[in-house]
């Protein structure tokens, strides 16, 4: 496909209190397909930590309200809207699916999951489809998770554990909306001072402050902020603290075992469920976590250790960006229906 064939919509919300996990993912969506010679155009908030995050990687975001579609000023008919919004309407849906050749919708808990063309949902299995309309392609389950390109090369990795874990990377996503990190940072080292920390950070962390002053007293702690070897970060640790949102999902394909505190019901949801198939430690929500089941986490054998480590890797292989690039591809090379 030559380049400028294709032309994309991607629309999406981020904040202080949503986070931008959905912003990382579908910016590794965009780029690939910009690659494989799409032209993409983002419709976000007018939230600064976003937009620059956009135009350092090429992009001229489109700032529209966090309710709002696409906006009137922009006249084109896309060849794919992509929608990652959580709970859209009927109306919403449609409306966007009047400006498309397409409709491909992400993780959608609302009615608007019904009108989609294509329903991508990494946390639901296969058998879930059969409560969609028979019109709407439903790409289920871990196989179709969206990380970074990356991910599939260190998930090949053989990780060995030769006892606790002494190497520990703690991130609350690109904002950290319930302060967690350096709370969490300093209850770690109360109850292991030998560990060997490392904090990630993103662009919307607002904390920065109380965080200079932990990493003055603790200045063996490696902080880093805007990272982009997210892959490798992951997999050369022994254990990570998280929220149930992409970094699980990162986390998992490489195998490092991830220990959740969770900041919205639908991680919750899902770390249970992860919890339950073996491959995670949940520890709960944010406000509530159980911090003896964190200190028991941090005292895994080797042997709980690389049963996490393998359960995860059955669950996510880091291939999901490319199987849901050539879906978004080939439906684009597709003739209109007359």
């Amino acid at each position: 496909m030559t380049r400028n064939e294709g032309n994309i919509a991607i629309r999406l919300n981020a904040s202080p209190t949503m986070g931008m996990g959905h912003l990382y993912r579908q910016l590794y969506l965009g780029r690939l397909l910009r690659e494989r010679g799409a032209t993409i155009s983002y419709f976000v908030p007018e939230y600064s930590p976003a937009t620059a995050l956009l135009e350092d990687s090429g992009f001229r975001p489109h700032c529209v309200a966090p309710e709002a579609g696409l906006p009137e000023t922009v006249r084109e008919r896309f060849d794919v809207v992509i929608v990652d919004l959580l709970d859209t309407s009927r109306d919403f849906i449609e409306t966007l699916r009047s400006r498309a050749n397409t409709l491909v919708d992400f993780e959608d808990l609302g009615e608007g999951r019904h009108f989609a063309d294509v329903l991508i949902d990494c946390n639901l299995d296969p058998e879930r489809a059969r409560d969609l309309p028979r019109a709407v392609t439903p790409l289920f389950g871990h196989t179709y998770s969206l990380l970074h390109p990356d991910f599939p090369e260190y998930h090949l990795k053989t990780k060995i554990f030769s006892g606790k874990p002494t190497k520990v990377l703690l991130t609350f996503g690109g904002t950290d909306p319930n302060r967690l990190t350096v709370r969490l940072a300093e209850g770690i080292l109360e109850m292991d001072e030998t560990v060997e920390l490392t904090v990630v950070i993103g662009p919307g962390f607002s904390d920065r402050e109380a965080l200079d002053r932990f990493q003055t007293n603790h200045p063996g702690v490696d902080v880093r902020s805007n990272i982009t070897d997210m892959a490798e970060t992951l997999w050369s640790h022994q254990a990570i603290l998280c929220s149930g949102g992409v970094t699980l999902h990162e986390a998992l394909s490489v195998g490092t075992p991830p220990f959740l505190i969770n900041q919205a019901l639908h991680q919750e949801i899902k770390a249970r469920r992860i919890e339950q198939l073996g491959a995670a430690i949940n520890l709960g929500m944010a406000n509530d976590f159980d911090q003896g089941k964190l200190k028991r986490a941090l005292s895994s054998s080797k042997g709980e250790l690389a049963a996490l480590s393998e359960a995860g890797k059955k669950l996510i292989d880091g291939r999901g960006i490319f199987r849901i690039a050539n879906e978004i591809m080939q439906r684009m090379r597709r003739p209109e229906t007359p």
